[in-house]
């Protein structure tokens, strides 16, 4: 495939690459589809390609949903992403999908007001809970903008409210969670080392008696 260019949705693709054993994969069962191919975009929405052509419910909640018997190795360059309060720019990186696996390697990209680099692996081998593992190096995030994104990591304990800062770290991270992307918390490993400048800490009422 050249210079194949087209739209999903909002979302703007352009391919250049090989698809091997396509018509076997298309006119057989139980065969493999392997995609190489270098991939840019100018804009992705996640939140509706997930939500649209991944897999769709009554409910309007979406699945990753990880297949066997399709092995992608794409070279990315995209320069914005957004999903849910999350939002990107300047991402690079490989992306690699094999054996259920989702892997991320020298992923890099612009966020939060800083440089973050990371390689992730999402093991789907187990269809109902996926196992997450992730090492990341961040690099003067403003750490409200983090909290905010991340919807708070899914507590209520320290919200991006009661935080100001910037932050770099080196993050070590694994996790469980669902198809539908719902982290187990009582899974969540994390070893950070982690610097702080110009950190404060607002209207924590732990810490307000004293």
């Amino acid at each position: 495939v050249q210079n194949l260019k087209g739209h999903v949705s909002s979302t703007d693709v352009a391919l250049d690459g090989m698809f091997r054993n396509m018509l076997a994969y298309i006119l057989l069962p139980n065969e493999r589809l392997i995609i190489e191919a270098n991939y840019h975009s100018n804009s992705i929405d996640l939140d509706e390609l997930l939500a649209t052509y991944i897999s769709s419910h009554t409910d309007s909640s979406y699945s990753l949903l990880l297949p066997d018997n399709i092995h992608v190795n794409f070279n990315i360059g995209i320069d914005k992403v957004n999903f849910r309060r999350l939002s990107l720019s300047d991402v690079k990186g490989i992306i690699k999908l094999k054996d259920k696996q989702l892997i991320g390697e020298e992923l890099s990209f612009i966020a939060m007001g800083g440089k973050v680099n990371t390689d992730f692996i999402v093991n789907g081998a187990n269809t109902k809970t996926y196992f997450v593992t992730c090492q990341t190096d961040i690099e003067n995030i403003n750490i409200n903008k983090l909290f905010y994104q991340f919807e708070n990591f899914g507590q209520s304990v320290v919200e991006d409210k009661h935080l100001k800062g910037i932050a770099t770290a080196n993050i070590d991270f694994a996790c469980k969670m669902n198809p539908s992307m719902q982290i187990d918390l009582n899974s969540i490993y994390t070893s950070t080392d982690i610097r702080v400048v110009k950190g404060e800490l607002i209207n924590f009422e732990p810490l307000l008696a004293l």
